[in-house]
C-alpha cells in the first residue's frame, strides 16, 4: 500500500463516519477524476482506471456503473449509445482539501511515532515508519 492509497483510505473512513449510502462514498472520487481529466467519453473502465491511477483504489466496474447512473440522474452526465459524457452542470471537485487534510493527519501520526521511538533511543526514518505501518 503506497501513501496515495493510505490517504485515500483515510478520506473514505471520514466519509464512512458521516453515515451515508455506502456507494455514495465513492462519488467524490469519481467527480474528482472526471472533472480533472475531462475525458471525451466516460464508461466504467475509463473511470475505474482513472480512480486507480489517481487514488490507488480499485473499485469494481459494476459499482462504478451504478454510480455513473446516479450522476446521470443528477444531470451531471448524459448518456448516448452506451457511453456517458460530461454535461455543463458537472460539479467541481472538493477533494483536494480533504486529501491535503488526510495527508497532514497521516504526517502528524508518523512524526509522533518517530518522536516516541527517538525517546527510547531508536531512530527511525519516516519511510521506515510508513513501511512498518503497512505490515
Amino acid at each position: 500500500m503506497n501513501n496515495t492509497t493510505l490517504v485515500s483510505l483515510a478520506m473514505l473512513k471520514v466519509k464512512i463516519d458521516s453515515g451515508n449510502d455506502y456507494l455514495d462514498y465513492f462519488v467524490p472520487f469519481i467527480i474528482d477524476v472526471l472533472g480533472k481529466e475531462k475525458p471525451e467519453k466516460v464508461d466504467e473502465t475509463i473511470t475505474k482506471n482513472l480512480i486507480k491511477e489517481e487514488f490507488g483504489l480499485v473499485i469494481p466496474e459494476r459499482t462504478i456503473q451504478i454510480l455513473l447512473k446516479r450522476l446521470k440522474k443528477k444531470s451531471y452526465l448524459k448518456k448516448e449509445r452506451g457511453l456517458y459524457f460530461l454535461t455543463k452542470s458537472f460539479p467541481t471537485s472538493q477533494l483536494d482539501c480533504e486529501r491535503a487534510d488526510a495527508q497532514r493527519r497521516i504526517n502528524t501520526v508518523i512524526k509522533d511515532i518517530k518522536l516516541y521511538w527517538e525517546k527510547y533511543e531508536k531512530i527511525l526514518t519516516e519511510q521506515e515508519i510508513e513501511e512498518q505501518s503497512k505490515k
